[in-house]
């Protein structure tokens, strides 16, 4: 469900909410929207037992207070899947949450993120979340890093980043290195197929793959666009709907 679908359906807020008012002592599968992650906290405090199943859209991820949530096992969670797609900078929240799902079997991720100074590669992947799920048999993930390239020591490539996505341990993953606009680098490793139907800040370089689900595109480079590439794109985006170019460099 990409941002468009999700604009249809208002997230919910559960901040400052009673546990008794929102909760179920039989409830195993949930599919929702949630204003901020803090409603997401709120889900898994304990209020939803039984939950077995959760899938969650998340408005704004930096938007969050200093209430201090229920941090115990989610022993019973069997399959997550969490989607934000504005930028965010609690990369360190994300990872608290989802180490506590030690019998996770099915993870679904989409993530971009900003305010950090390395790329989410495939050893941060490994060494933050992987581990802490040994039950884990399904990882579908698009997580894409904004750098900016001031605090870049060298210019980056997807090759540097391929390297590290052994660590993950599934065959089929990729990565691209993409920079626009504003003196940033966006990194992106993610899972194959793609199974998202939202993709943003593609640029001219990009893996010779049929991206089957996406309807939404963002296409954005410092350097110009050409005949070429939009041929690549159509063959590349064979559901494509919506499509965005920034591009301030003439052909």
């Amino acid at each position: 469900m990409g941002p468009y679908a999700i604009s249809m359906y208002p997230g919910l807020s559960l901040c400052y909410l009673p546990s008794t008012t929102f909760s179920s002592s039989i409830l195993t599968h949930l599919y929702i929207n949630v204003e901020t992650f803090d409603d997401c906290l709120y889900l898994l405090d304990g209020r939803l037992r039984k939950l077995t199943t959760l899938c969650v859209n998340v408005y704004s991820i930096d938007e969050y207070s200093e209430i201090v949530h229920n941090m115990d096992k989610l022993f019973n969670l069997k399959c997550f899947s969490l989607k934000s797609f504005c930028r965010f900078k609690q990369y360190d929240k994300i990872v608290s949450l989802l180490r506590r799902m030690s019998n996770l079997e099915k993870l679904t991720l989409y993530l971009p993120i900003k305010g950090r100074n390395r790329v989410i590669d495939g050893t941060y992947v490994r060494h933050d979340i992987l581990d802490y799920m040994p039950q884990l048999h399904s990882f579908t993930f698009y997580i894409c890093t904004y750098l900016k390239t001031v605090h870049l020591f060298y210019k980056l490539s997807s090759e540097d980043i391929q390297q590290t996505l052994t660590n993950i341990g599934q065959e089929h993953v990729t990565s691209i290195v993409n920079y626009i606009q504003g003196g940033i680098a966006a990194c992106s490793i993610f899972s194959l197929p793609f199974e998202f139907d939202y993709l943003k800040h593609l640029g001219n370089k990009f893996p010779n793959i049929v991206f089957s689900y996406v309807t939404f595109l963002l296409v954005e480079d410092t350097n110009p666009f050409k005949h070429e590439f939009f041929i690549r794109i159509a063959r590349s985006f064979p559901l494509l709907k919506y499509l965005r170019i920034y591009n301030r460099e003439s052909q």
